[in-house]
């Protein structure tokens, strides 16, 4: 019984280091094809700009520098709050607050777009023990996912929720919907992956995408002590 246990517990530790080495390959090929794109681009238009000498060409590769410079900054952003994901400072605050902030902060998207934004708050002035600034960072996550979405405009609706619990006390369920495009059911499962995206760059669509924001989003609600599911 002790050699099976050793042998089966070497085995285990094998298979998870090769797991974290995967992953690793994974980070490291996505951060790489990532910024490659960038650099590219700016290559790209740096050569053109030399070669005519024109003010427009130079005035575009400022502008494209700028542009990949915060690409760059939210990629490494997001690679950070994944791998040192901080613990939440709770304190209690009402629920809608960090959405309304999220919102305040999306303004430039939501407004470019014609998209229209619904809110349905009937969890009224109920108060959560949690840290405000994540969940901000959660919601801001939900609603950039969801005009990306919709390109062409429709509903975004945010709805809070209580319900009751066996022990007698109150769960705040948040909703984040959109009429969007949507997932593809066949993906669903792997939205909270991290590095899988159905965007740009590592996925399949126009508008770039990392993988990490739904990763990042669901490790700071579980961090909360709840759940977060994706339909």
């Amino acid at each position: 019984r002790v050699v099976g246990a050793t042998i089966e517990t070497t085995e285990r530790k094998r298979a998870e280091d090769a797991q974290r080495l995967a992953a690793i390959g994974q980070l490291a090929s996505g951060v790489a094809h990532e910024f490659n794109n960038l650099l590219a681009s700016m290559m790209m238009w740096a050569e053109r700009a030399e070669m005519v000498r024109r003010i427009e060409d130079y005035e575009k590769l400022a502008d494209l520098v700028l542009r990949a410079a915060e690409r760059g900054g939210d990629v490494c952003r997001s690679l950070t709050a994944f791998a040192r994901p901080e613990p939440p400072r709770r304190e209690p605050i009402p629920v809608e607050v960090p959405i309304e902030r999220a919102l305040e902060v999306a303004a430039h998207q939501l407004n470019g777009s014609e998209v229209t934004v619904v809110r349905d708050y009937a969890a009224g002035d109920s108060l959560v023990s949690a840290d405000c600034g994540q969940l901000e960072q959660v919601f801001l996550n939900l609603i950039i996912n969801a005009c990306h979405a919709m390109p062409d405009g429709g509903e975004l609706r945010l709805s809070t929720r209580l319900e009751p619990t066996s022990d007698g006390s109150d769960t705040v369920v948040i909703c984040v919907a959109d009429t969007g495009h949507g997932i593809p059911p066949e993906s669903l499962h792997r939205v909270f992956e991290p590095f899988f995206t159905t965007k740009g760059s590592l996925g399949e669509g126009d508008i770039p995408g990392t993988g990490l924001g739904l990763s990042v989003s669901h490790g700071i609600v579980t961090a909360h002590g709840g759940t977060m599911v994706a339909h």
